[in-house]
This record gives structure tokens, C-alpha cells and sequence, in this order.
């Protein structure tokens, strides 16, 4: 079951988390992830936060961001509690998730070297957006991330 974060999350997302490598690929920040952070993003009014449940508990945490002017929505800010990694959450976190976001287009952005993420989010309907669109897309980013569209639509 999908429902929106609360601020009461925060502390449990952001220990998700478990090394640095992970909070740059995530959160772009250092670890440990502040809870501050992660409650912080829920102050933009075009972010909303949602937390997957497995039974009673909180599983994995996703974004979506809408952007009326570009007219397409962001999956943004995915992550799997570390012990349920590797059995299919983050892809039906991300299955979860598509039917809420607010646009038509709907795309990511994965850091480079985050291979299971790339993995897990081809595998639920996502596919490399062309060379062009991402040279444009990655010219003001911090990073070459590898972005994806959803191609399932």
C-alpha cells in the first residue's frame, strides 16, 4: 500500500541510507542523511512524498515531482529499506507511483554508477531517454546522470 510521507517519517527514511555513496546517489548529501532534509522536502508545493508499506511497514520511500510547465512529472528520491532491497520493492514502488503523477510525460534521473537502480527502473517500464534530450537535460546538473522516460504508457 501506497499513502503520503508524514514528518514523522523523516527520521526512518533518511536511515535508509547506509553509506555515502548512498546519500550522494539519493539525497545528494553527506551521511548520515539528515531527518532535516528529508522533512524539507515536503515544502515544495509540487514534490509530493509517499512511503510504500509492506503489511504495517514502511518499505520504501519515492517523489513525484510536477512541473505544469514543462507539462511532465519526476519520479525523484527513491529508496528501499536496506533489508528489503533486492525483492522487487523498488519496482513496484515505482509501479505504485506512475499512476499518481500529475502529466502524461513522466521521467527520472539516476546517478551513473547506481546500476541496481538503472536495473530495477528499466524492469518497470522505463527506458534511456535519446543522447540529445540527455546532453540537454544534464547540461545544468551537478552530474551525467542517465535519465529515463516511461515508455509503458
Amino acid at each position: 500500500m501506497l499513502r503520503t510521507v508524514g514528518p514523522e517519517q523523516a527520521e526512518l527514511v533518511a536511515s535508509w541510507a547506509t553509506s555515502e555513496q548512498e546519500a550522494r546517489w539519493w539525497a545528494g548529501a553527506p551521511y548520515p542523511v539528515p531527518p532535516s532534509l528529508v522533512s524539507s522536502w515536503a515544502d515544495d508545493p509540487d514534490a509530493h512524498g509517499f512511503v510504500l508499506y509492506h503489511g504495517t511497514e514502511p518499505i520504501a520511500y519515492g517523489e513525484i515531482w510536477d512541473d505544469a510547465d514543462e507539462g511532465e512529472s519526476e519520479l525523484a528520491h527513491l529508496i528501499v529499506a536496506p533489508d528489503c532491497r533486492g525483492q522487487g520493492f523498488g519496482r513496484r514502488l515505482v509501479r505504485s507511483l506512475v499512476p499518481r503523477a500529475g502529466f502524461g510525460a513522466l521521467v527520472m534521473r539516476v546517478h551513473p554508477d547506481n546500476s541496481a537502480a538503472q536495473a530495477c527502473y528499466l524492469g518497470a517500464g522505463f527506458g534511456r531517454v535519446d543522447e540529445a534530450r540527455e546532453a540537454e537535460w544534464n547540461a545544468p546538473q551537478p552530474v551525467r546522470y542517465v535519465w529515463l522516460e516511461y515508455t509503458a504508457f
